[in-house]
């Protein structure tokens, strides 16, 4: 996947990288993802995408700053969910399921512990709720652009990944996807569209 502002993304991720191993709580916690090499790419790659949708959508240094450190840290409640269940195969069944969307509630309580920043912490959170209500883990449909951008970049990135029960799908399909889904909005499906450098797009 290929950026628009490359070199900026990359400034950004060695700052978060910096910021999070400064971070004594979690650093022993973010070092289990760095080993998973499947958990740590995804991570890589949602964190640069929604970084540069945030340089795309003009926000502040801050706010690109805070959302790049929750790209990387969105799924770190996951080092704390058996790989078995996370990279099986098979289909899920219920009580599976029911594990692995304990993952942001795991995330956010790590990421307490760390950060004093709510920002941050709310981020890590909401990344898998949606405006219809029908996300997890609250089912709220309430969200910040910030929020909405994790959740973009992480399902984009989700679809597009091969994954140990799908092939790596089409950037195109996968985009004309999520905007027909009705779960995501809309100005942030664009931002994602103005942030990637699609092959006559």
């Amino acid at each position: 996947m290929r950026f628009k502002d490359v070199l900026l993304v990359e400034k950004y991720l060695v700052s978060a990288f910096d910021d999070i191993w400064g971070k004594l709580p979690i650093r022993e916690t973010f070092t289990k993802m760095i080993i998973d090499e499947k958990l740590y790419i995804h991570s890589i790659e949602v964190c640069k995408l929604a970084t540069q949708m945030a340089i795309t959508r003009e926000c502040s240094e801050t706010a690109i700053h805070k959302i790049c450190i929750a790209g990387l840290l969105h799924d770190i409640g996951k080092t704390r969910i058996s790989k078995d269940i996370l990279y099986k195969k098979e289909p899920l069944s219920v009580d599976e399921f029911s594990i692995i969307k304990k993952h942001p509630t795991a995330g956010y309580a790590i990421l307490k512990n760390a950060y004093k920043d709510e920002e941050i912490c709310q981020m890590v959170l909401k990344h898998h709720e949606k405006i219809t209500g029908k996300g997890y883990p609250y089912g709220t449909s309430e969200k910040t652009v910030q929020e909405e951008i994790i959740t973009v970049a992480d399902m984009f990135c989700a679809m597009t990944e091969p994954r140990v029960y799908h092939e790596g799908r089409n950037l195109y399909e996968v985009y004309g996807f999520m905007c027909q889904s009705h779960e995501l909005k809309p100005e942030i499906l664009q931002v994602l569209a103005d942030s990637i450098l699609f092959e006559g797009f």
